[in-house]
């Protein structure tokens, strides 16, 4: 081993190390800091003593591992272009990407995660595949999410002006049909980056985005629903067993909504959870006023698909490789 691959991998180990502390920090400060834990304990004890809310927990529980399966199917499938990755290879880029991505905003860690685990492709190419996945599911978040705004609108939920109302309906229409036209004409982001001067070198790597036919792009949509509907499901099912006294067809308007809200603004790590509380309960809270029950129900889904991976992909995390030695 040379003195450049020695030192590659202590800083390697370095960077690990703080990406594990840090995100076992940020869960321990979600979990047991939140202002809101002692209120949602006590919610759990008393109910806890109910069948059905052991069954919905159970339930909720069991929906995980198929939400993340079929993003494991999904990221599989399309970076099959430049590599097979094993089912093995692939659980373990996923769950590292959880991991890293409780210290980033907007789950932009699980670049970092799902490239390390690609052993000979072009990393590049492998992270711009994950955002053709990425853009998959936020193409089916801002779909519904865009039509469920909408009904709220139209149904005067906000005490808004009416020609606000009207100028909203139509910015989210146009949104949520030029969203899907943009995913499926992806393979523009190739022909920008050959055709503009200072964006030329990007070209070999921005090709990826060329291969992917129609088909493709759907079926990867599809993988896409299927989370969505797991993680709705989800949700609707901790509602009920929180008792927030909602509709399903309600329910899936509200959280619809507050999906869209959540996927597409910003949000700094640190205060993930607290923005994921506050934007259920602005749009759940229009159809029933039970604010613990929200906000429990929040927290569970955030504590059973995010935090739990994040805790498994603590594991991988030292198993990952962020940079490739060179071998002599």
């Amino acid at each position: 081993m040379t003195l450049n691959n020695k030192a590659i991998k202590i800083v390697s180990f370095i960077v690990k190390l703080a990406i594990v502390i840090c995100a076992l920090w940020f869960l321990y400060t979600e979990i047991f800091k939140n202002e809101d834990i002692d209120k949602i304990r006590s919610y759990y004890v008393r109910l806890s003593s109910n069948q059905f809310t052991s069954l919905g927990l159970f339930l909720s529980l069991l929906l995980m591992p198929i939400n993340w399966f079929l993003e494991i199917k999904k990221w599989q499938y399309l970076v099959s272009k430049i590599e097979h990755v094993s089912t093995t290879n692939a659980i373990k880029a996923i769950l590292s990407g959880i991991t890293i991505s409780a210290v980033m905003p907007n789950r932009t860690g699980e670049f970092l995660g799902r490239i390390a685990y690609v052993n000979n492709a072009d990393r590049i190419k492998a992270a711009l595949i994950t955002i053709i996945g990425s853009l998959s599911q936020l193409t089916v978040t801002i779909f519904f999410g865009g039509l469920a705004l909408i009904t709220l609108l139209l149904q005067n939920r906000f005490e808004i002006e009416p020609i606000m109302q009207y100028s909203l309906c139509i910015i989210l229409f146009c949104i949520i049909t030029l969203t899907p036209i943009f995913y499926f004409n992806s393979s523009l982001i190739f022909t920008l980056t050959k055709n503009i001067t200072v964006l030329n070198r990007l070209t070999k790597y921005a090709h990826v985005f060329k291969t992917y036919s129609f088909n493709e792009l759907k079926n990867t949509l599809y993988f896409s629903f299927g989370r969505y509907f797991t993680f709705t499901t989800q949700f609707i099912i901790l509602l009920h067993i929180f008792n927030v006294d909602i509709s399903i067809t309600n329910a899936i308007i509200a959280i619809s909504a507050a999906f869209f809200v959540i996927a597409t603004i910003p949000t700094p790590a640190l205060i993930e959870i607290g923005i994921r509380e506050a934007t259920s309960l602005l749009f759940i809270s229009l159809f029933n006023a039970n604010q613990i029950g929200i906000i429990s129900a929040t927290f569970t889904l955030w504590l059973v698909n995010i935090a739990i991976p994040s805790l498994l992909g603590v594991v991988f995390i030292f198993q990952a490789k962020f940079v490739k030695s060179n071998r002599k």
